[in-house]
């Protein structure tokens, strides 16, 4: 699990970087690229993996992709810092805004985090427990999880239609299969 945390971080904070250096101006400051980070390292591991994926094993399509982009997002880093550019913008906020944001935020992410634990619950055996909100998606969702995360190679078939191409968008899947198979829980 610690490995699976290591290389997501690794990849949030190399996509920063490229963020920082390739999309100057869009953004405000450093916790807008930060926070945009998040999906485009999500995005950029997906789409590099399942190129790879065609002819590498799931493993090694994953550790390449991963590799890839903390090179990319160490150039990156290296030529904003041989330039001596700034790597980190602040943000020039009175005290009750910065307090207001920090409230939304806590409010936002107190909610998610409640609708997620109560999606699903692990037993004491093990065993997953779903709520009845979470029956229509999860299965589907855990079954490509798991698929990728067992399997040695990825066709890009549907894991519940046999022979069907897959047409639901998976990258979260893809990253989830991927820190599976490194030996998150």
């Amino acid at each position: 699990m610690l490995i699976g945390l290591l290389i997501l971080i690794l990849l949030i904070v190399a996509c920063y970087f490229l963020l920082l250096r390739f999309a100057k101006g869009v953004f405000g400051t450093s916790l807008e690229i930060l926070a945009a980070a998040v999906p485009v390292s999500f995005l950029l591991f997906s789409a590099i993996a399942s190129v790879l994926l065609i002819f590498l094993p799931t493993l090694w399509a994953g550790l390449v992709a991963c590799l890839a982009i903390a090179a990319a997002g160490f150039f990156s880093f290296y030529n904003l810092y041989k330039r001596k550019q700034i790597l980190w913008i602040g943000e020039v906020l009175d005290q009750r805004y910065q307090l207001l944001r920090f409230f939304i935020t806590a409010l936002i992410s107190l909610t998610l985090f409640l609708l997620i634990s109560q999606s699903l619950m692990q037993q004491a055996d093990g065993s997953l427990l779903m709520s009845r909100n979470a029956t229509v998606d999860t299965p589907y969702h855990l079954s490509q999880v798991t698929r990728i995360g067992f399997s040695e190679k990825w066709d890009f078939e549907e894991p519940n239609f046999s022979g069907e191409f897959i047409k639901y968008p998976y990258f979260i899947n893809l990253v989830s299969g991927f820190l599976l198979k490194l030996g998150s829980p």
